[in-house]
């Protein structure tokens, strides 16, 4: 896109005149002009031959706002995953890192070679972290982009297993991505906000050298997706699994530099930045009581099952089926909504890939009703150019979880919807929309 306006290198998109010269074909000018200050920074620092970083506008609930205050109890994870592995991929190395009694940083890993280990080494990390809540019930799961929350939700739905500590763990959003908090907080000299980059700013020096990290890795996964048994080195072992350690210190070494960074600006600027408010974990009476009902059924219907789908004779493969299909719909349930707050947490240049969600909406006009005696208001927006599914009869809620109101028309072509409002949203015009099913009680699921 920048090189059909004239735009082919870094540094001349750095000197890109702002306000942008030109109406993008795709997105918003907000995107463009964040695209520039991340050249703009880069070209700094390439000429000056330093690390540079910036502080970015503080909204609350963003950034520095999410940082919880940490605890002894704090857990630092990573995992190592390859996603050809059999049917849906295996999670092969689970890392962690935590504060012993003594206040220094342990490491501690479990292996799994295949579906049974995965579930083994799934479920000592969720009874892990809850043997630590016992001792600190304020503690978090950090970790850097989505992957292991994702992961963990994929083990929980295919062992049907720690299901209700899965879901306080969700409910109360232990976990902490500090990937999109980085994204959020600052504006620094990096190609890509991966881990790898920023641990640069937080003086992170790894152990094990990333080629021959990468080479370990390669090996192990090779051995994983072709063999039924696979068999690997006691050297691939140790220096992935010093890989894997090197992830969770650095994720601990990125988030006390975060913490460092919310006290300079209060230190210096005097300015308040609260942490977030603690989110009720437990379940409703009637949940837990059906979730045990269905746990013993459960159990009953796969004791001795294997663990291996190809492993399974027609009688145990049906029996497998029908132990699932007795809490799907609540499943289903938990999908909508884990999928409603990975997207709640993307920027709006990143809702412009979404096709269930619409950014950059403006308001065009208010429609007549098509009922004179509907009270509810209808307003027409109009979108930028991006792929959007969104059609008629679909409900549209902001990001804050407030419904906004039901999709009366909608044309693809012209780029606009029709929205049918709650009168006390009359004046109310998002520029960011999601799609969504109406929710459920959020304690019932």
């Amino acid at each position: 896109m920048t090189t059909l306006q004239g735009v082919p290198s870094l540094e001349s998109l750095a000197k890109l005149p702002l306000p942008i010269p030109f109406n993008p074909s795709r997105g918003g000018r907000e995107g463009y002009t964040r695209i520039r200050e991340q050249a703009r920074i880069q070209l700094e620092a390439r000429t000056e031959g330093e690390l540079k970083f910036e502080w970015l506008g503080l909204e609350p609930g963003e950034g520095l706002f999410r940082l919880p205050s940490p605890t002894n109890g704090d857990i630092f994870l990573d995992f190592e995953g390859d996603g050809f592995v059999g049917e849906g991929g295996l999670e092969y190395l689970f890392g962690v890192v935590t504060t012993s009694e003594d206040g220094n940083l342990i490491y501690q890993s479990r292996w799994a070679l295949d579906r049974a280990q995965e579930r083994a080494a799934f479920e000592w990390f969720v009874d892990l972290t809850f043997e630590r809540m016992t001792r600190f019930p304020d503690l978090h799961i950090y970790h850097f982009a989505t992957y292991e929350p994702g992961a963990i939700k994929r083990m929980m739905l295919r062992y049907a297993t720690r299901e209700e500590e899965v879901d306080r763990l969700l409910r109360g959003e232990v976990f902490i991505d500090l990937h999109s908090i980085t994204k959020q907080s600052v504006r620094a000299s990096v190609e890509q906000y991966s881990l790898k980059e920023m641990e640069r700013f937080c003086d992170y020096r790894r152990r094990v050298p990333l080629p021959e990290a990468n080479q370990a890795r390669h090996f192990i996964e090779h051995q994983l997706e072709l063999s039924t048994a696979p068999t690997l080195t006691d050297q691939a072992c140790g220096i992935v699994e010093g890989y894997n350690e090197d992830d969770c210190r650095a994720t601990e070494r990125l988030r006390h530099w975060l913490e460092s960074l919310r006290a300079q600006i209060i230190t210096s600027s005097g300015m308040k930045v609260p942490r977030p408010q603690a989110k009720d974990t437990s379940p409703s009476e009637e949940v837990t009581a059906h979730q045990q009902r269905v746990a013993a059924l459960f159990d009953a219907l796969t004791k001795d099952l294997p663990a291996e789908p190809t492993e399974r004779t027609p009688e145990q493969a049906a029996r497998w089926l029908l132990a699932h299909a007795l809490d799907w719909h609540r499943r289903e349930e938990k999908v909508k909504w884990w999928e409603f707050f990975r997207m709640k947490d993307l920027s709006e240049e990143d809702l412009y890939d979404e096709k269930t969600a619409v950014a950059g909406l403006s308001l065009r006009q208010r429609m007549p009703k098509m009922n004179p005696r509907e009270r509810a208001p209808i307003d027409q927006y109009h979108y930028p150019a991006q792929e959007c599914s969104i059609k008629l009869r679909d409900t549209l809620y902001t990001l804050d979880e407030q419904r906004f109101g039901e999709v009366v028309a909608a044309d693809p072509v012209a780029r606009t919807i029709n929205v049918k409002k709650a009168i006390k949203l009359d004046g109310f015009h998002p520029a960011l929309c999601i799609c969504s099913f109406a929710f459920p009680d959020r304690r019932a699921v």
